[in-house]
């Protein structure tokens, strides 16, 4: 199904008989002239670090907008680690299960991950609170059910937040995540 914004801005269903001739808004769309003056793009971040606000100015933006809001990088610089952006190639490894993927390459991955920040981050307590919140997030349910379970495993906690050290991670869903923060983001 297409979300409710989808609707709105494309319509629904229309290829179905409707009941009355009545067009509405989730059936037919909103009309161009009523979409456009409500179209705006983010000018302006105040989350990242310029670090990684970096790419998504650059490949999304055109280096056009997503400027760094006076003072990210002050107020993100706790972080010890030398990376603030990490991409990891996970060759193949992608299984259907029942209905949704996961891919146990990847879990390894971001278990590998883990256990490297909780060796870098031994010693270090982030600027705002006493541990770090490390938020590891998935699009695919069956990738998030097998990422519980493996950190269950990593980290002998029962449900998220899982404790690694330093560290409290939630596990979810990158839809569910949308609005909340953390410190360090892992995405599957």
């Amino acid at each position: 199904f297409p979300s409710v914004l989808e609707s709105l801005q494309f319509g629904f269903g229309r290829g179905r008989k409707l009941q009355s001739n009545t067009k509405t808004a989730i059936t037919h769309g909103l009309p161009g002239h009523v979409l456009g003056p409500r179209h705006t793009a983010l000018e302006f971040q105040h989350r990242m670090h310029p670090a990684i606000s970096a790419y998504p100015r650059q490949s999304i933006y055109g280096g056009q907008l997503l400027h760094d809001a006076a003072g990210m990088e002050q107020k993100r610089s706790g972080f010890p680690d030398e990376h603030r952006v990490l991409w990891i190639d996970v060759k193949d490894g992608t299984e259907a299960q029942g209905k949704t993927k996961m891919n146990q390459r990847e879990i390894d991955a971001i278990a590998a991950q883990l256990k490297r920040m909780q060796h870098n981050l031994k010693g270090f307590t982030p600027p705002e609170s006493k541990t770090w919140s490390v938020a590891v997030l998935t699009f695919y349910a069956g990738q998030e059910r097998e990422l519980r379970k493996r950190l269950k495993q990593l980290t002998g906690t029962a449900r998220s937040p899982f404790k690694l050290g330093n560290m409290s991670i939630e596990l979810c869903t990158s839809d569910r995540f949308q609005g909340h923060e953390a410190d360090v983001v892992l995405l599957s």
